[in-house]
């Protein structure tokens, strides 16, 4: 699997009050972290939340275009029959992905899911929402995540991006999270380097991956 893929999983610990509409994904109240390993012929999804109201909320995370939604289906048909409840499936793209498929059509089966491009989400934009919610004290969820991802979106400057980012984080929560004492979602991505086993679904980064991390976080990375 793509370190990005892996960093990116990370986030989903900071899902929820709101954060995914930094990404134009509405209506996602977060209430419980559930098995990604589905039963019978073993099956690993990315993240699957149990929301609020009942729902399932599925996010997979691509670096490379899904030529069909196949993939996606299996791993949907078996999370509603395993939890009995109706799914809501969303596939975050990032490394220039910007096109692909979010509906197929089986007869029987009208199968639909949200695509999220990162590459065309506005980086500056979201970086200076942040900036202006931070000098007003009116931090909100959405921040965190545009925080996070603003290097992955569109930027006509990304050296730049990088440094007004840098600048933000003195003054985040998120870097109140990594210095305090509690375990936090990046913190324990960064220092738990092992491969999750199943039944395990605290964040973990196999080998090399908080190497990545400090990569894509470098005024230099893409």
């Amino acid at each position: 699997m793509a370190e990005k893929d892996l960093y990116l999983k990370v986030l989903t610990q900071s899902l929820s009050h709101g954060a995914l509409r930094a990404i134009g994904i509405e209506d996602v109240e977060l209430a419980e972290l559930l098995p990604t390993v589905l039963p019978a012929k073993e099956l690993r999804a990315d993240t699957v939340w149990r929301m609020m109201d009942g729902r399932i909320f599925h996010l997979e995370f691509q670096t490379q275009r899904e030529s069909t939604l196949y993939r996606f289906l299996s791993y949907d048909a078996r999370l509603a029959t395993q939890h009995q409840a109706p799914i809501r499936t969303v596939v975050l793209y990032h490394a220039g992905v910007t096109q692909a498929p979010d509906h197929m059509d089986l007869g029987v089966i009208h199968y639909q899911i949200e695509n999220v491009y990162l590459t065309q989400l506005d980086g500056d934009a979201a970086l200076g929402m942040v900036a202006q919610h931070l000098a007003a004290h009116a931090w909100e969820p959405p921040d965190r995540l545009r925080l996070a991802l603003a290097l992955c979106m569109h930027t006509g400057d990304r050296r730049a991006l990088f440094g007004r980012r840098w600048r933000c984080f003195p003054k985040s929560r998120l870097t109140n999270a990594i210095s305090s004492r509690r375990p936090s979602w990046l913190g324990t991505a960064v220092n738990r380097r092992r491969t999750r086993p199943i039944g395990d679904d605290s964040p973990r980064l196999k080998p090399g991956a908080s190497r990545f991390i400090c990569r894509a976080s470098s005024p230099m990375h893409p």
